[in-house]
């Protein structure tokens, strides 16, 4: 009997120890954020959980709460075996030197449940996991400053800096402000132990960076919409004007038409090449950066260019020298 008692008295305290030695809280730089002295090796955790993002935030999964109620559910089916003997247990456990009588089971389950030793390993393992509540808050709150990025809705901040009238600058840095989140989550460690707990932040972490590329995709769609709009100007410009300089010169108003064509184009020259670069420069931003641009959209900057220099270099030289032999 005394035996039985003993080796339930050693596993709970063996199960005490594994729940409940002192581990260091590793960061991501591999510094110790439980405040635990550095060097300290980490065992395998004993109970697995994440972090998860929800309807009301950010939430650990399973709860602390049900955690602990795993761990008494484990103590207490250890402290129950000896009811579960049911083959001969009477040859195993009469002892005529025995104090108490065992007539059952059930009797060795009080005995051991009675016991002092493990009465007070219960209550430390009743409790043991609420000692860890402080280390889960500090992975928690190392979160909470991407709250913003589901709890702001876009179409709000977006009309609100659309009403603001920023530049092309002002977008790109939205952008890249975003992109920079990406890379700190990419680059964050994806689980964490915490005592007997390894905390996956992984799901956490794949759900703000769903936020993130979100955000970066409505201020990249917003920047692709503004430069569109710029392009379209000036490719419209451009082909007027290919097409005045493209008509026959056949009387005095196709004369003066051409004259005051060529003058426009000479006039706005310095103007168009201070538009066209950063129209070319803000696509191919979009496309290093992974913002969805439309296949037309790429093919009709790249004629852009190409439809200015013609203009520019070739017809206006072109009518430029009729001008001079009509005059």
């Amino acid at each position: 009997m005394d035996a039985i008692v003993q080796s339930m008295r050693a596993s709970v305290e063996l199960f005490k120890l594994r729940a409940s030695t002192p581990l260091p809280l590793q960061d991501s730089g591999g510094g110790d954020r439980a405040g635990s002295q550095a060097g300290n090796q980490q065992c395998a955790p004993l109970l697995k959980c994440e972090l998860a993002l929800g309807g009301s935030g950010i939430s650990l999964e399973p709860k602390l709460d049900d955690i602990q109620v795993a761990v008494n559910n484990a103590c207490m089916f250890i402290t129950e075996l000896p009811t579960m003997i049911n083959t001969r247990w009477n040859e195993f456990l009469e002892d005529e030197n025995d104090d108490i009588p065992i007539k059952s089971p059930q009797d060795l389950g009080t005995l051991v449940a009675g016991n002092r030793d493990i009465q007070k390993l219960t209550m430390v393992l009743n409790t043991v996991v609420s000692s860890l509540k402080k280390d889960i808050d500090l992975i928690h709150d190392s979160f909470k400053k991407y709250e913003y990025l589901w709890q702001n809705d876009k179409t709000e901040t977006m009309n609100k800096f659309l009403e603001e009238g920023h530049g092309v600058g002002a977008y790109e840095n939205e952008i890249l402000k975003y992109e920079n989140i990406e890379k700190e989550l990419n680059q964050g460690e994806k689980q964490l132990q915490v005592g007997m707990l390894c905390v996956s932040t992984e799901p956490l972490r794949l759900a703000i960076l769903n936020e993130a590329k979100g955000w970066k995709q409505t201020f990249g769609t917003a920047l692709n919409n503004l430069i569109r709009d710029q392009m379209g100007h000036w490719m419209e410009y451009i082909e007027k004007q290919t097409g005045m300089l493209g008509r026959k010169i056949a009387d005095i108003d196709d004369l003066r038409m051409a004259v005051h064509t060529l003058r426009d184009v000479r006039e706005n020259e310095v103007d168009v090449e201070l538009k066209l670069a950063p129209i070319e420069e803000s696509y191919q931003f979009l496309q290093k950066h992974a913002i969805s641009v439309k296949k037309d959209e790429l093919e009709l900057v790249d004629s852009l260019r190409y439809a200015w220099k013609k203009l520019r270099g070739q017809l206006v030289p072109e009518v430029q020298a009729t001008l001079e032999k009509v005059q």
